[in-house]
């Protein structure tokens, strides 16, 4: 789930712990979120091509000057392809890539490659995207229909009840939660 506060300039990535296979569920001892080239990134699906992401891609360096949708599919989304396309096998691999930018704007990488910006202060990706989602609509309309007061005194809270609250829904969402966090830069 990625998250921007803008009233606190601080943006957040959380991610849970647990990896799923048809037949298995394990705990992982990676974390499914990282930082990276003043990006906060979190993946769900293929580890192998979160791993390709965290460790082997070197992502240009974005411009102050460039528009961050067109850094992404301009500069970004290529070298993950080019990436992806040399390591054998990867065709068949689904994944999600969520980006919140040090500007705040929040981007999602579905595995056909498309780029979709986000409008809303959070998003979720992943198996337990929905019931996520759905908690930081209610958690958000709560707090403003009751002039901010919040239901959690961090945000890394709100971020961790919103993945357990998945997690009693979600067969594939658990174990230990893990967020980073940052300033936003604008």
């Amino acid at each position: 789930i990625g998250f921007v506060d803008h009233d606190i300039g601080m943006r957040y990535i959380a991610g849970d712990s647990d990896g799923y296979s048809d037949s298995a569920k394990t705990a992982l001892k990676s974390k499914k979120i990282f930082e990276k080239n003043n990006m906060l990134i979190g993946y769900c699906g293929s580890f192998r091509l979160g791993q390709l992401l965290e460790y082997v891609i070197d992502f240009p360096r974005k411009l102050k000057s460039k528009d961050e949708l067109a850094y992404l599919v301009q500069e970004v989304v290529p070298t993950i392809r080019n990436c992806f396309n040399e390591s054998s096998d990867m065709e068949h691999e689904t994944f999600s890539f969520l980006f919140v930018m040090e500007s705040g704007a929040m981007f999602e990488l579905e595995n056909n490659y498309q780029i979709m910006a986000h409008d809303r202060p959070y998003v979720a990706i992943g198996s337990g995207r929905d019931v996520a989602d759905g908690y930081c609509y209610s958690v958000l309309k709560h707090e403003k229909e009751n002039d901010g007061l919040k239901l959690h005194k961090r945000n890394e809270d709100f971020l961790e009840e919103a993945i357990r609250c998945a997690s009693q829904f979600v067969p594939s969402v658990g174990g230990r939660v893990d967020v980073l966090s940052s300033n936003i830069k604008e």
